[in-house]
């Protein structure tokens, strides 16, 4: 952006990582109109994740940079909870793709 790379834009350390998201609303509204959302995340980039350590597992508290590329929209999975959608829900693509429907392409 303005000829600037991602870390003199955002400063360092920081990361692109082409990722597949998948969200879903985990309830009904609240008083003030809000939804809660739970997601989950696949990449292949994952050694840009672990932020120098040789632990196994590490929690990261960040910012999201998102720019979608694809975005479907489905009822397929509805009931299916989270943990099926983080096992399946990347494989199962013509659940997305034939009981879905394409609801955003960037140009």
């Amino acid at each position: 952006m303005f000829g600037l790379d991602h870390e003199a834009f955002l400063g360092k350390p920081t990361w692109h990582l082409p990722i597949n998201l998948i969200v879903q609303q985990a309830g009904d509204p609240d008083s003030e109109g809000h939804i809660k959302v739970t997601g989950i995340f696949q990449t292949t980039m994952g050694e840009q994740l672990m932020h120098g350590s040789d632990n196994t597992h590490q929690l990261v508290l960040a910012d999201a940079f998102i720019r979608p590329r694809l975005v479907f929209e489905s009822n397929a999975f509805r009931g299916d909870g989270l943990a099926h959608l983080a096992i399946n829900g990347f494989v199962e693509r013509n659940k997305w793709l034939h009981e879905g429907r394409l609801l955003f392409e960037r140009q």
